[in-house]
C-alpha cells in the first residue's frame, strides 16, 4: 500500500471523525437546549405569573374588605396595614415581572401590557387607600366598583395572554421532547465511526449515555409534575403522565390503552369544543373534573396532531390545576354567612342574565323576598340567632334555586334575589309559593310575628317575555314595588306579575 493511499486513508478516519463529533455535539446541544426551554421558559414564568394573579387577587380582596369598614378606629388601623401588606405583594409582583422579562420567549410587547395594566391597577389602588383613610368609603366603593372592577379585568386579560403563550410553549417542547429520536441517529453514527476510530467513538459514546442519562432524567420530571395525555382519533388512552393519575387518582395501567370517551371531562364539557379539536383547532378552556367525589377545576389545552392526510390521528392534552384560582373566584363572589352569591355578583350577573334570556327568546323571572319582621327577630333573639335563621332560609333558597340557569343572592341584610327562568307565569307562582311555605316549614319560632308563630318570608315575582321593552333597571324596580305590595298586604305572601305582549 502505497504512502498516499495511508494517508488518504488517515484522512478519512479523521474526515469521519470529526463529521461525526460535529453531528454528536450539534444533536447534544439541540436536545440540551430543549431540555433547558422546558423547565427555563414554562416553569419559571408560569409561576411568576401564577404568583402576580394571585399577589392582585389578595390586595383586591384586602381593599374589598377595609372598604366595608366603616368604625373610624378600626379603619386607621386596617389601613396602617393593608398599605404594609400591599407595599409587600407590589416588591413581590415586580419581582416576578422581573423573572418574566428575564425568561419570555415571546413578545415583550405582551409583558409591557400586562405591567402596565398593573401599574394602572397599582395607581388606583393608591387612591383608594387615599380615599380610606379620609374615611371616603363609600367614595371608595363606587370608584372599587367602576374603575376599580374595570382595571382590574384588564389586568387579568393581559396577565392571562403571558400565561396562555407559556403554556403553549410548555406543550411545544415536551412534544418536541416526547417524538424527538434524533439519539438514535448519532448512536448509529457513533457506531459506525467506532469501526473507524474506536477512541474517538468511546470518548463520544462515554458523553452520549451521560446526556441520555440526563433526558430520561427530564423525562421523569416531566411526567411526575406535567399533567398531560396522549389519545388516539378513537380517544384510546396511548400516554399518560404519573402525575395526571395522581391528581386524578387513576390507575395508570388500568387506564392506558382504554377507551376515555370525554378525556377526563364530561360529556357536555366534551362536546363544547369536540368539532374544533375534530377539525384540527386547538382549543383552550376550563372544565370541572369530580375527583374522589370532590370537585376539581383544570385549565384544559388540547393540541390535535395530524401526521397523514386522513386527518387528525392523536390529542394531546394537558392539565392546569386552577382549583385554588376557582375557589378564590368563588369566596369574591359570595356571601360568607349564608352561600348565597352577594350583591356586587348581583350586579354584574344580573344586566347579562336579563339580556341572555332576550337573545335566547325565554322569560326572565325575578324574585325579591324579604324575611318578616326580621329586625324584631333580631331584638327579641339576638343577632346570633338571628344569624342562624338566615343561613336556614338561604339554604331554602340554595334547594329550590338548583338548577345550572338559577342564582339566588343575598342582596341586603334581609333581603335575597332569586334569577330563573320557568316556562309560564304559573310555574313561576308555584315556584315562589312553595319557597315561602319551606321557609315557614323551617318552623323557627317568631313570637313577635304578627302573621304566624314561625319565621315567614314575603315576595314579589315578575315574569317578562323576551319581546318586552322594558330594562333591567325597570324589572328590578317592578319586583320591589311588587315586594313592597306583598308586605302591605299582610306578608307571609307573595305579589306577582307578567308583563307579556298580548
Amino acid at each position: 500500500m502505497s504512502i498516499k493511499k495511508i494517508l488518504l486513508g488517515f484522512l478519512l478516519i479523521a474526515f469521519a471523525s470529526v463529521a461525526s463529533v460535529t453531528f454528536t455535539i450539534y444533536k447534544m446541544q439541540i436536545l440540551t437546549d430543549n431540555m433547558l426551554n422546558i423547565f427555563i421558559h414554562p416553569f419559571q414564568v408560569n409561576n411568576a405569573v401564577a404568583e402576580i394573579y394571585t399577589g392582585v387577587t389578595v390586595m383586591d380582596r384586602d381593599l374589598k374588605a377595609a372598604i366595608h369598614v366603616h368604625d373610624m378606629e378600626h379603619i386607621k388601623k386596617n389601613i396602617s396595614e393593608l398599605t404594609e401588606k400591599i407595599l409587600r405583594q407590589e416588591e413581590r409582583i415586580e419581582y416576578n415581572f422581573a423573572i418574566i422579562y428575564e425568561n419570555y420567549l415571546g413578545d415583550n410587547h405582551d409583558i409591557d401590557n400586562a405591567y402596565h395594566a398593573f401599574i394602572r391597577w397599582k395607581t388606583l389602588v393608591e387612591q383608594l387607600i387615599t380615599l380610606l383613610d379620609s374615611g371616603k368609603n363609600h367614595q371608595a366603593n363606587q370608584l372599587h366598583n367602576t374603575r376599580g372592577i374595570e382595571a382590574i379585568e384588564h389586568f387579568y386579560q393581559q396577565n392571562k395572554v403571558l400565561n396562555d403563550f407559556a403554556v403553549k410553549k410548555a406543550g411545544e417542547f415536551h412534544s418536541f421532547s416526547v417524538v424527538n429520536s434524533s439519539h438514535y441517529t448519532v448512536t448509529l453514527i457513533l457506531s459506525l465511526t467506532l469501526i473507524l476510530s474506536g477512541f474517538i467513538i468511546f470518548y463520544i459514546v462515554k458523553n452520549l449515555l451521560t446526556l441520555n442519562q440526563n433526558y430520561q432524567h427530564q423525562l421523569y420530571l416531566l411526567d411526575q409534575n406535567f399533567l398531560t395525555a396522549t389519545l388516539t382519533r378513537d380517544k384510546e388512552v396511548i400516554d399518560i403522565s404519573h402525575a395526571l393519575c395522581r391528581a386524578l387518582k387513576l390507575d395508570r395501567e388500568a387506564v392506558l390503552h382504554t377507551v376515555n370517551d370525554w378525556f377526563f371531562t364530561d360529556e357536555q364539557q366534551y362536546q363544547s369544543f369536540e368539532s374544533d379539536i375534530l377539525a384540527g383547532i386547538s382549543i383552550s378552556q376550563e372544565v370541572f373534573i369530580r375527583v374522589a367525589g370532590k370537585k376539581l377545576w383544570f385549565h384544559l389545552e388540547v393540541i390535535p396532531e395530524s401526521t397523514t392526510e386522513a386527518g387528525i390521528d392523536t390529542f394531546n392534552v394537558f392539565f392546569n390545576d386552577i382549583t385554588d384560582k376557582k375557589l378564590l373566584e368563588k369566596l369574591s363572589i359570595t356571601d360568607n354567612m349564608t352561600g348565597l352569591y352577594n350583591r356586587n355578583y348581583f350586579d354584574s350577573v344580573f344586566p347579562r342574565e336579563f339580556r341572555r334570556a332576550k337573545r335566547d327568546e325565554k322569560h326572565f323571572s325575578v324574585v325579591l323576598l324579604d324575611i318578616d319582621f326580621f329586625k324584631q327577630y333580631n331584638d327579641t333573639y339576638g343577632h346570633q340567632e338571628g344569624d342562624k335563621a338566615l343561613i336556614a332560609v338561604a339554604k331554602v333558597f340554595i334547594d329550590q334555586a338548583k338548577r345550572s340557569s338559577d342564582f339566588a343572592f343575598r342582596v341586603g341584610g334581609e333581603e335575597f334575589l332569586i334569577l330563573t327562568n320557568q316556562k309560564d307565569f304559573i310555574s313561576l307562582e308555584l315556584f315562589v309559593l312553595n319557597i315561602i311555605h319551606r321557609v315557614e316549614a323551617l318552623k323557627i319560632p317568631h313570637e313577635p310575628s304578627i302573621v304566624s308563630e314561625f319565621l315567614t318570608v314575603s315576595a314579589g315575582a315578575v315574569q317578562v317575555s323576551c319581546e318586552q321593552d322594558m330594562t333591567a333597571e325597570e324589572v328590578y324596580k317592578a319586583a320591589d314595588e311588587l315586594l313592597y305590595q306583598a308586605k302591605s298586604a299582610g306578608r307571609n305572601g307573595m305579589k306577582s306579575k307578567a308583563f307579556t305582549l298580548v
